[in-house]
């Protein structure tokens, strides 16, 4: 049956003077179809010009969009699940598009086989470059399709520092990826689940850095699993994430000391810290929140402003420190992120650097030397 109005209208406006992408839609399984029609009544057909752009740029790749049509109804549904919890923006939209073409030329892949594929050959870590990642981060960038079970494991796992690291293969034998898990080493038990996922050829990265990671990690889990807001955070999803923290975790300010090099993927600055420590011996501690915004106030000790200010320019290297006008202010600006660097002696701290993302300001580092 036609669907009732005013999807036909959202419909017709897929199309233009060549092509009638419409039926596109309708080709679609019924339960994947209602996915779409939910989403659009809860935001009541407004703003749809994201959502038309989505779907146009999967039903336009003939190739695709025929794989679309003939998978099974429960991939058709994850699918579009998907692009409904990532609201159809360009990158989940891509992401998808590259996925169906990943599951098109490996043919012997189901589609959550090929959906981690996707993932693992994406993996570009903010820290250092390597294809390692948290685990729970590409969990929340991918929704419950990651599942990283879905290819064999052989028991042949090595260690690297406290890590077991655990190969998983294809049906040709070939290694996809590692699992990086901890132990407890007093009862043997799992301590977090999967903590990394790594690319074959990140292991010799993740085996050079292990420190690094390591710290990382100890931070990241400094609570136990982290609540969804940490996780927002530590995705780049900053503003989304402490909106989360502020009513879950605001009571708890261990919550925001990992935050100190979150924002500039510094691990390194944290790898000569005690890392059993909740206060790591006074060096990064949390300092407050600005009543009414997002501002997170951290006090840096056991690194200068002048390292801090070479810590991001490593970390971007394109970018350069801009001395402002002023004389007072250097700006760091490259893409949608920017620092703000200032070293007179303002309210008792001689160095601060502010940090900001699409304009919002996000942290503030103090140096109080």
């Amino acid at each position: 049956p036609n669907p009732p109005l005013p999807i036909t209208q959202f419909l017709t406006q897929l199309n233009d003077s060549t092509t009638n992408y419409s039926q596109n839609f309708y080709n679609l399984d019924l339960s994947a179809q209602s996915v779409i029609v939910t989403y659009l009544e809860s935001i009541n057909y407004h703003a749809t010009t994201q959502i038309k752009a989505s779907l146009i740029a999967i039903f336009s790749n003939t190739t695709n969009n025929n794989w679309l049509a003939s998978a099974d109804e429960a991939t058709q549904v994850s699918i579009f699940n998907y692009l409904v919890q990532h609201n159809f923006d360009n990158e989940s939209t891509g992401f998808i598009n590259e996925v169906i073409s990943q599951s098109i030329n490996n043919s012997s892949l189901n589609f959550q086989q090929a959906l981690i594929l996707t993932v693992v050959d994406n993996l570009d870590n903010a820290i250092t470059s390597d294809p390692v990642e948290l685990y729970l981060i590409l969990q929340y960038k991918h929704s419950s399709l990651l599942d990283s079970s879905s290819f064999s494991i052989v028991n042949n796992a090595i260690n690297i520092g406290s890590y077991t690291v655990t190969p998983h293969y294809n049906s040709n034998n070939v290694i996809v990826y590692y699992t990086g898990v901890r132990y407890s080493t007093t009862t043997g038990a799992l301590i977090n689940g999967i903590e990394y996922i790594i690319k074959p050829n990140g292991l010799t990265g993740f085996q050079d850095k292990i420190e690094l990671y390591t710290a990382a990690a100890n931070l990241f889990y400094l609570n136990g699993i982290p609540s969804q807001g940490q996780i927002k955070i530590a995705s780049g999803d900053y503003v989304s994430g402490l909106k989360d923290m502020w009513t879950d975790a605001l009571s708890d300010p261990q919550y925001y000391i990992y935050l100190a090099h979150i924002f500039v993927g510094s691990a390194t600055n944290l790898g000569t810290l005690n890392s059993t420590s909740t206060t790591f011996e006074g060096k990064i501690k949390f300092t407050s929140i600005t009543t009414g915004s997002s501002d997170v106030n951290i006090t840096i000790n056991n690194r200068s402003y002048s390292q801090y200010r070479q810590l991001i320019q490593n970390k971007y290297p394109n970018g350069s420190w801009i001395p402002n006008s002023s004389g007072a202010v250097d700006n760091f600006i490259i893409g949608n992120i920017k620092y703000t660097g200032r070293f007179q002696n303002s309210g008792g701290f001689e160095y601060v650097i502010d940090y900001y993302r699409n304009n919002i300001p996000i942290g503030k580092f103090k140096f109080t030397y």
